[in-house]
């Protein structure tokens, strides 16, 4: 018999029911590029980020966007940095591809941060997507 944690596969039982088929973005949190452009620019929503990508990534390509938060990965379940972050409104948790921030944001969402959600495809997808927009001016 293998040794777990019997309640925490329970609550990571029902977190991860819904991921199958069509709905598994949904499921796992996660928002496509130009679903958050169209929230900020279009709906006037006021959408958080929080960008766990290290120091020096940051350094080299950082977000100006003005709601943002800059906190590594290594350091987000710091209690004083848990506190930094929104519970009120929607916050996407971004690094450079997606992988990190979908780690991070499964955990943050167990531990009750409900409003969390994933950018797909990371920073990466979201200057794919913008680039020609700007460029064309769309």
């Amino acid at each position: 018999m293998k040794n777990f944690d019997e309640q925490l596969t329970k609550k990571y039982e029902k977190y991860f029911a819904g991921c199958s088929g069509n709905n598994m973005m949904n499921a796992l949190g996660m928002v496509k590029p130009d679903d958050i452009v169209k929230a900020i620019i279009h709906k006037k929503e006021e959408i958080w980020f929080l960008d766990i990508r290290t120091s020096l990534e940051t350094d080299i390509l950082g977000m100006t966007f003005k709601n943002t938060l800059n906190m590594p990965m290594n350091e987000v379940f710091k209690s004083e940095n848990l506190a930094k972050i929104p519970t009120d409104k929607t916050v996407v948790i971004i690094c450079q591809k997606g992988i990190r921030a979908l780690a991070v944001a499964t955990a943050l969402r167990n531990i009750g941060f409900n409003n969390v959600k994933t950018l797909a495809g990371g920073l990466k997808n979201l200057i794919d997507y913008l680039c020609p927009m700007v460029l064309y001016n769309i």
